[in-house]
């Protein structure tokens, strides 16, 4: 796995081969997937809102879980799911929850740039969705370089800023797959949807379910599941993507990885030995 992960790779490059990771390794990031959203699915029965801004936090943390197991798949076969979901009371699940929590309040800055006067919200909005660009690589660089809160978000937005096209690009890619899985997810969950209003607009089943309570509901379900089955994949495709900038900089060192990670790596020759 060193071989193929440790080189520059294309945008396209990146996704290709986060799929067929994701594919080999589904269900025990389906596990984690699974593990960490459950908390924002329960509240999301309760409030919708609530729901969904829980789902943004567990969304970084799941990075920084993934990040570390992508790690792990440099020197081992097997995805350690159960192994790191383990460590949720380490030193290292704090560091990525600090990072985590900078990233949510981040995130979270857009609903209030929307209080403001138009003129300044709509300049603002652009600062905001770049940071939002921006602070995709944060998980990883903690992982990887050990830097911590706001030195890990700061790195991530050096590591953009200087390859910012091919960032784009493969975010570009994860956003539309995303789409095509949250839209597969809606014909499922919205009720009376007619099939042949749905090919002369696709638009229409959604605008007409924001219209109602049920309707909301049904869009926030759609959106829990293809976070769930999405996040992963996206997950694996941002480690990939900051492996191929980090190593245009300069070699990654190995064996400071391999120490992140080494009691995982026993658990793993444990599992594997059971």
């Amino acid at each position: 796995m060193q071989d193929v992960l440790l080189r520059p790779h294309s945008a396209g490059d990146c996704f290709k081969l986060g799929l067929r990771i994701y594919q080999s390794h589904f269900v025990p990031l389906l596990v984690l997937s699974v593990t960490l959203f459950a908390p924002a699915v329960a509240f999301g029965l309760w409030d919708i809102q609530l729901g969904q801004n829980i789902l943004v936090l567990m969304t970084h943390l799941l990075e920084a879980a993934i990040a570390l197991g992508m790690m792990v798949l440099l020197f081992q076969p097997v995805f350690p799911a159960i192994g790191i979901l383990r460590i949720g009371r380490s030193t290292l699940a704090a560091g990525a929850l600090h990072v985590a929590l900078l990233q949510w309040l981040i995130t979270l800055c857009g609903i209030l740039i929307l209080q403001l006067p138009l003129a300044v919200a709509f300049v603002l909005l652009f600062l905001w969705v770049y940071c939002l660009f921006a602070i995709n690589l944060a998980q990883p660089v903690f992982l990887v370089e050990g830097l911590r809160g706001g030195q890990a978000i700061k790195r991530s937005f050096q590591l953009v800023y200087q390859s910012f096209g091919k960032v784009f690009g493969t975010l570009l890619l994860l956003f539309l797959f995303r789409l095509v899985v949250f839209y597969g997810c809606l014909i499922l969950f919205l009720s009376n949807l007619e099939i042949h209003h749905m090919l002369e607009d696709p638009f229409r089943p959604v605008v007409e379910a924001l219209g109602s309570q049920e309707g909301l509901l049904q869009i926030s379900q759609a959106h829990f599941v293809t976070e769930v089955l999405v996040q992963p994949l996206s997950a694996v495709v941002l480690f990939i993507l900051y492996i191929s900038l980090r190593i245009q900089e300069s070699p990654i060192d190995v064996t400071q990885m391999q120490q992140v990670v080494s009691p995982l790596l026993t658990e793993t020759d444990e599992d594997q030995n059971n």
